[in-house]
């Protein structure tokens, strides 16, 4: 979905699901134009501004922000936070 934004309203969302090979479009349809969560979605844009978050992929961990990381590096990073210092 990502990479077809531009695809959005132009055509229906069972054809998205079918393309990703989803087996019941129907279902995936009515869950993509379910407002329910839209309340939760709002309020995760809001603190996500909050805390200057300005992207995706962002994580937090003990105050410290890391954005655009990869899996790999994220994890070297936790690794030399979390590694207690030599006496």
């Amino acid at each position: 979905l990502y990479a077809k934004q531009d695809s959005f309203g132009a055509k229906a969302w069972g054809s998205f699901a079918a393309e990703a090979g989803i087996a019941d479009t129907a279902l995936f349809g009515r869950c993509a134009r379910d407002t329910v969560t839209f309340g939760r979605i709002e309020r995760g844009i809001s603190a996500a501004a909050r805390l200057g978050v300005g992207g995706t992929p962002t994580v937090l961990i003990n105050g410290w922000m890391y954005s655009g990381l990869s899996p790999d590096s994220l994890d070297a990073e936790i690794e030399r936070r979390t590694k207690k210092p030599r006496s």
